[in-house]
Formats: structure tokens, sequence, C-alpha cells
């Protein structure tokens, strides 16, 4: 499933609160840096998912934390950098990630003058888009 969704252009995925071969999901250096990112050739990025981080994991392939920053906040990535745990490369590349994730689907491509907040309260759901995405759903739970 992991190289069909690179295949078809995903731009991220969403690491879990498992361990993987006794490593927790989102600081696995296996499955994230070297299967999806070298192996696959994935080129967006990782984001963990709610309290799923339990450490500054840069470089282990991690590229997001969600809101909460408990451990990619900039106080620990600057002690980290300055202590050589993580490297600057190393953000370069979570930062270029983020961003071809973005620039892939066009979210830079309308200018700030021309965004209006009132967008954030439009509903674009359609009875056609619900249903693609329950029948979605049911064909593909296991």
């Amino acid at each position: 499933p992991f190289e069909g969704a690179i295949e078809a252009g995903v731009g991220s995925f969403m690491c879990s609160y498992n361990k993987i071969n006794g490593i927790w999901s989102c600081e696995n250096p296996e499955t994230l840096k070297h299967d999806l990112k070298e192996v696959l050739g994935f080129k967006g990025y990782v984001m963990s998912d709610w309290g799923a981080t339990h450490s500054t994991s840069i470089m282990a392939g991690l590229d997001n934390e969600q809101a909460s920053a408990d451990w990619m906040d900039d106080e620990l990535i600057s002690a980290e950098l300055a202590a050589g745990v993580t490297t600057q490369a190393a953000v370069d590349d979570s930062v270029t990630r983020i961003l071809w994730s973005m620039f892939s689907v066009g979210v830079m491509d309308e200018p700030v003058s021309t965004w209006d907040f009132i967008n954030l309260t439009k509903n674009v759901t359609s009875d056609v888009a619900s249903d693609s995405a329950r029948h979605l759903s049911a064909i593909s739970t296991v």
C-alpha cells in the first residue's frame, strides 16, 4: 500500500503509536528513513500521530510533529544541532520535504493578497465526494 500511495503522489505519511521490532514507529530509522524514503523513494514528509513522538527523531526520518511540539520545538532542535546529535542537513531535508508536498498540490499558487479567511467556512463536500469516501473506506478496511 505504501508503494502505491507514493506512486499516486501522496504528500505525507503518518507514523503511529506502536513499536515496530521494538522501536517506536515515529523514531524507527529502518521503516521511515531507509524503507520509505530511500528504498521506495518517497519525496514527501512523515508526520507523527498525536502523542506518538518520544524523541526529536529527525535523524530517524520523522519530519514533523503534531502541534504539541513536545520534541520538535526550536529550543530542542537548536540544542541537538549544537551538540551534533542532529545535522543541519537532516533539518533541511525535513523542511524540503514539507515544502515539496505543499508546492506539489498548489498550496503556494494563490497569492496571499487574494486569500480571504471566509474560505475556511466554505463546505466543499458534495454527495458524490462523500459517497466516494465511504466506498473507498469500505473496500480498504482490513
